[in-house]
């Protein structure tokens, strides 16, 4: 796969690979519908991953999640939520929650929490 700057997206939503992929014109945003799939692609291209953003519904193994984390402590994950929550909402791991759907006025949350 190409050395460029990639975002991966866990969801069967096209919407957010497209608006990601607005946003941040000069990656190349993935998306696969499962967490298996998701977690199998990390394998593959985390050298060039950024950014992860996963449909917390998708989230059933949480402790392959933990094995990621820890083997790829650069990865940052976002977890999207159909729920209101606070766009800066830390998780144990430094991870973050944010609300979707989301559109272009999210972007400048995005690059907040990615900044931290």
């Amino acid at each position: 796969m190409s050395h460029q700057r990639k975002i991966l997206v866990i969801d069967n939503d096209p919407v957010i690979e497209d608006v990601l992929g607005n946003f941040y014109p000069e990656h190349i945003v993935l998306r696969v519908p499962t967490e298996e799939e998701g977690f199998a692609l990390i394998e593959v291209v985390q050298n060039s991953l950024e950014l992860i953003f996963m449909d917390h519904k998708k989230l059933k193994n949480k402790k392959l999640l933990e094995k990621i984390v820890h083997k790829y402590p650069h990865l940052s994950f976002i977890f999207m939520l159909d729920v209101e929550v606070p766009f800066d909402t830390d998780t144990s791991n430094g991870d973050y929650f944010l609300r979707k759907p989301f559109n272009h006025f999210h972007k400048k949350n995005i690059e907040l929490l990615v900044s931290k």
